[in-house]
């Protein structure tokens, strides 16, 4: 299973965990209602300084921080800088932490009561080293400090923004926009940035709402295997074993579960360990040491970290951070970050995706549906199959509402395009033997022919000859970035096409010619019926319907013949009618079945990996092979199975019958198979999902 997936298994609690929270249902519940908002400091003494009475709000964060670690209700000494952590305190100073833990007790493990001491206590210190850092960098003694002299305050602290972050930070702070900050400014700053694990208010406003989102049954806490999709969503990279690390450092594994404030945290820690990759890949790129690289490098160092920006996006970002001919590592950073902003989108391209995005929103209320989606993507350009589609809806929609907004939609398009980039950089590989290996010529003919890129638009991609090395071999870098150009004029080409392929209209174009019998460029109702039919041989009741219903309509209404874009648009109808089916074929599925989101995004994964390259749907023997992975298969267990497909194959009564089972009719086959527990299969690593994933209440009206 990909990394994705494995985050769903189910897994042991920590023998850690000990019982002061499960005996207190007071603290829990006040946990959960305020889903770690509740204790962010927010009470304020008259001369501008930080109240630091026992508030009764703050204490259930430390005691729920302490419950995280203890064991034998005790944390050792190495653990309080991370239960300070999870108590609101990130990148707490070890030497400041020493110092009030030896003031506390001289033994290596502190008690709950102690624990409670020393929080308030190390509160107070680190707000005084705040006051003497302030007043350390107000030489002239003006009561103010400059957005200078406040970076060099905040290095102390171990927060080093990039200017473009602290002038955010400044902004939000300095209510009299004076440019300065006050005492009592500088304490409001320190607080926001302590609270919010370091994030700007506009990041922390993007946070909330992404964690409010994904919180569907409102109960104040994530699954921590859904951090995977809010990772993905927000456009960090993080691997499954660094997502453990991290989950580890809170004793956690996926099965367990995180408030608002540890979902910061860990966000916070994903950041940190995205700067760490920069950092070193800076590094490769500067090895003079200069400070400094070309930005004409920098679109390869990002996507040497698998960051996948349009060239057009990364100059632009370049040219916004101050960098015209070389970037500081300070200005990567900003570059990287309003790459990111953009979701690796030119601002021609944010452009025209919102006239799509527009042109769909048909309510007005900045959100289209799924099947939408697709009609807006083949307006843009986009050819992306239906369960393509699908399945990148469903890591977009992190809400599971069925509708996606104009940021969604950006998503989805910078998902497609990894997409993209990955199977270019795949079929390279396998062709080449490498990532550092290169393709002659006839090989490079054969890995575009893999990836469908030869005859599409009557030509070839085309490798400019100073991509090429002296013996006339293309690296993966010359083969993608043709590749990259291909599909962008196959894009417009598209646009062109009502939404169809250059493969695709020459087939429809050869049925057309097929059905125009007298050959003048048009054909007949009658002609059409044959034509239609030709292409969707397989029909549901609701779509035979339609098509009765359109040919009585444009039979009363006209009387000319069609001619061939007449046709393109009527067929267009259909297939996004057919689209609009499978829909709501997968909503009914996902009802009667009652799997959760995750569920359904893991068996999505083990359907893809069953079925055959460019099928759309699993044979009897495609199934047999899944199965006999975890159940040997007898004879009378293959008879079980055989019969069970055909069920689900059959489910819909009124539906033409296929050879094969689509995914809706997976996910009913493995519905039964988990209520017979066929070859003990809820016992099988290998579809073992977790069973406290929260619900979804599906409703048809959403699509």
């Amino acid at each position: 299973l990909s990394s994705s997936t494995k985050g769903l298994l189910s897994f042991p609690s920590s023998p850690k965990r000990n019982s002061i929270l499960e005996g207190s249902p007071d603290i829990r519940r006040a946990s959960t209602a305020t889903g770690g908002l509740g204790f962010m400091l927010d009470t304020w003494s008259s001369a501008g300084s930080f109240n630091v009475g026992r508030d009764p709000r703050k204490e259930m964060r430390w005691r729920f921080a302490f419950s995280r670690l203890s064991c034998a209700n005790r944390i050792t000494r190495e653990q309080v800088t991370r239960a300070l952590e999870l108590s609101g305190f990130p990148n707490a100073e070890r030497a400041m932490v020493k110092e009030v833990y030896d003031e506390i007790t001289k033994l290596a493990t502190l008690t709950l009561d102690e624990f409670l001491r020393l929080v308030p206590a190390f509160e107070l210190k680190r707000q005084r080293a705040y006051r003497e850092a302030f007043q350390r960098a107000d030489q002239d003694g003006s009561g103010n400090i400059s957005v200078e002299e406040l970076a060099a305050v905040l290095r102390e602290f171990n927060v080093v923004p990039t200017r473009r972050a602290l002038k955010q930070i400044v902004d939000e702070t300095d209510l009299d926009q004076s440019g300065e900050l006050c005492l009592e400014e500088f304490e409001r700053l320190m607080e926001s940035l302590r609270s919010g694990e370091g994030f700007t208010r506009s990041e922390q406003a993007i946070l909330e709402r992404l964690f409010a989102r994904m919180d569907r049954n409102k109960a104040g806490r994530l699954m921590a295997a859904s951090l995977p999709g809010a990772i993905l969503w927000l456009g960090h990279l993080l691997g499954q074993e660094e997502l453990d690390e991290v989950l580890s450092e809170f004793d956690m594994t996926s099965a367990g579960s995180l408030d608002y404030h540890e979902f910061l945290i860990c966000m916070r820690k994903v950041v940190e360990r995205e700067i760490t990759a920069v950092r070193l890949a800076f590094a490769k790129y500067d090895p003079a040491a200069t400070g400094s690289i070309p930005v004409s490098n920098v679109h390869d160092l990002l996507r040497s970290l698998d960051y996948v920006f349009s060239h057009d996006a990364v100059v632009e970002a370049a040219l916004e951070a101050g960098a015209e001919t070389e970037a500081t590592l300070e200005e990567l950073l900003d570059i990287l970050q309003l790459c990111r902003k953009r979701e690796g989108l030119s601002l021609e391209e944010i452009a025209e995706v919102d006239v799509a995005f527009k042109r769909y929103d048909s309510e007005g209320n900045g959100s289209i549906n799924s099947v939408d989606v697709g009609k807006a993507l083949r307006w843009f350009g986009y050819h992306m199959p239906f369960e393509v589609q699908q399945g990148l809806v469903d890591s977009v929609d992190v809400d599971q509402s069925g509708r996606l907004d104009l940021h969604d939609f950006q998503i989805l398009i910078r998902l497609f395009r990894q997409r993209e980039i990955k199977e270019m950089e795949q079929v390279f590989c396998r062709h080449s033997g490498s990532e550092s290996g290169t393709l002659d010529a006839t090989k490079v003919l054969a890995a575009f022919r893999h990836l469908d890129m030869v005859g599409r638009l009557g030509v070839e991609p085309a490798i400019a000859a100073e991509d090429l090395d002296r013996r006339g071999c293309a690296s993966m870098k010359a083969f993608v970035r043709a590749g990259i150009q291909y599909r962008e004029d196959s894009r417009r080409e598209y646009q062109r096409n009502a939404g169809y392929t250059n493969k695709e209209v020459v087939a429809l174009r050869a049925a057309f010619e097929k059905c125009d019998t007298d050959h003048d460029g048009g054909v007949t109702f009658t002609e059409l019926r044959g034509l239609i039919r030709s292409i969707f041989p397989v029909m549901t009741d609701k779509l035979r319907a339609r098509f009765e219903t359109f040919m009585r309509e444009a039979t009363t209404t006209s009387s000319r013949p069609m001619d061939f874009q007449d046709v393109i648009r009527v067929v267009r109808q259909f297939h996004d009618i057919q689209a609009q089916e499978m829909v709501d074929k997968e909503m009914r599925a996902v009802e009667e079945a009652g799997f959760s989101w995750q569920e359904v995004h893991s068996f999505r994964e083990l359907f893809d990996k069953a079925k055959a390259e460019g099928a759309r749907e699993l044979s009897v023997n495609d199934v047999r092979q899944m199965v006999s992975c975890f159940c040997p298969l007898g004879e009378r267990n293959a008879a079980t199975l055989a019969a069970e497909f055909q069920k689900a194959r059959r489910r819909l009564l009124n539906e033409e019958g296929t050879p094969g089972i689509d995914f809706p009719e997976f996910l009913w086959l493995m519905k039964a198979l988990l209520e017979l527990n066929f070859g003990n299969i809820k016992g099988s690593e290998s579809v073992k999902v977790s069973q406290e994933a929260p619900r979804r209440k599906s409703s048809r009206k959403d699509f």
